[in-house]
């Protein structure tokens, strides 16, 4: 049976700005690059995911969207992953077709592809573009052997939460 593993984080006031900049930024660029994908498929031009991963660079560089910037821009390449995967969905017929997300009623996270680093020792928790690290409550261990790649930070009614995705170094055994 798989466990999932949610640890709580307590973020510091300015901590809290930057992860509600993490989360708008994320929305921002799913949103944008939706109603793209759709002009261009009006147009009969098909996007995957390294035509718009390419089309983030430059919407980055203009003043507009200058304040993308100050995100992580892992985390806003995996906002577009997000969004790849679902139209993918979509045309397997697995899924409806995407939808905007909203300000005030989408679940509010982003993801952290790489370099996240726990210390358990200390409960904390280190993010890119942080500078210090995030005070965290462990109440659970990791399985043996594995090793935290990623993991999505997320807001529920104003409590923060990280539930990481462990790999394993070792395949499970199966049948054990």
């Amino acid at each position: 049976m798989l466990k999932a593993i949610k640890f709580r984080i307590y973020p510091t006031i300015e901590q809290k700005t930057l992860i509600h900049k993490h989360f708008g930024c994320a929305r921002v660029v799913y949103n944008y690059f939706l109603a793209y994908r759709q002009k261009q498929y009006a147009q009969g031009i098909r996007e995957n995911y390294f035509s718009m991963q390419k089309a983030l660079t430059t919407l980055k560089k203009q003043e507009a969207y200058a304040y993308l910037s100050e995100c992580n821009s892992q985390s806003l390449q995996m906002a577009l992953r997000q969004l790849t995967t679902a139209f993918d969905r979509f045309f397997s017929k697995l899924a409806d077709y995407p939808r905007f997300k909203s300000k005030k009623h989408s679940k509010q996270s982003f993801c952290v592809p790489q370099h996240l680093e726990m210390d358990l020792g200390n409960n904390q928790v280190k993010l890119p573009k942080f500078k210090e690290a995030i005070k965290a409550k462990f109440h659970r261990h990791l399985p043996t052997n594995s090793i935290v790649k990623q993991g999505f930070i997320s807001c529920v009614a104003d409590k923060y939460y990280l539930p990481p995705s462990p790999h394993s170094t070792l395949s499970p055994i199966l049948g054990a």
